[in-house]
């Protein structure tokens, strides 16, 4: 009887080591090429302008879908929250509809005057503007996000970013994928990888990680965001806007 029980515990030991080792490849072996962001800018001199807090403006929503900025502003929030680099702080909502781009831009321009006000208001260093310029929530998923970090005393951009991640590409998925078991795997075990690529909830918190990752970093050489972009980041000099009056800043 003892060597029938012998028997059986040693033919499941194979099998028992054989699905550990394959969990743990899956888990472990990264050695796809993952999507790295690098339509980004940030300014060489960053550091110098110790933005300690920073304002999050409402979220834009440029898609046709609707309730986008509702569903991602908490999101967001949330990520730029867990890098520790500065306290971020949302709009107070009685403010939400001076942010309207009437009121702080032309031609894709700041009013450097608005800037200086939401500033000394809301007693920022800087203000985080965010635009979604795709938004699908369907497999595969694809958010598109443009955004700028703009120094409330200066009106300088320092730091922005314009990015599709698309759910069609490689190197999004192995992004997901890596997403997946570096932050998600032990909090959601009952769930695969691929959930990523089907789930916007998912998806979003991924793209948010990385936007907010890129705040982070250093000032890099493969930091190459497009001509165009950086041409709107201009801030306007114009003062003649709605009520504000520049005398009083």
């Amino acid at each position: 009887m003892l060597k029938k029980c012998l028997v059986l515990i040693l033919s499941f030991v194979p099998v028992l080591s054989g699905c550990n080792s394959a969990g743990m490849k899956a888990a472990y072996v990264m050695n796809d090429p993952i999507y790295r962001s690098t339509n980004i800018y940030m300014h060489p001199d960053y550091a110098s302008f110790k933005i300690r807090r920073v304002l999050f403006a409402p979220i834009k929503n440029e898609t046709s879908v609707l309730d986008v900025d509702s569903k991602l502003a908490p999101v967001f929030l949330a990520e730029l929250s867990k890098i520790n680099k500065f306290e971020i702080v949302p709009t107070p909502e009685y403010a939400v509809p001076e942010f309207d781009d009437v009121n702080v831009r032309r031609d894709g321009k700041f009013y450097k005057i608005r800037i200086f006000d939401f500033g000394s208001r809301f007693n920022a260093d800087a203000i985080l503007f965010t635009h979604i310029t795709r938004y699908n929530p369907y497999e595969p998923c694809a958010l598109g996000i443009s955004a700028q970090l703009i120094h409330a005393s200066s009106g300088t951009v320092v730091w922005a970013i314009n990015e599709l991640y698309d759910g069609n590409s490689r190197d999004v998925e192995h992004f997901a994928r890596y997403y997946y078991y570096r932050h998600l795997r032990y909090s959601h075990p009952l769930l695969d990888w691929k959930v990523m690529m089907v789930s916007m909830q998912y998806f979003s918190q991924m793209v948010a990680f990385d936007v907010a990752s890129t705040i982070t970093n250093a000032y890099r050489p493969e930091y190459t965001m497009d001509a165009h972009i950086l041409k709107t980041l201009q801030i306007t000099e114009d003062t003649v806007i709605n009520d504000i009056d520049p005398s009083g800043i």
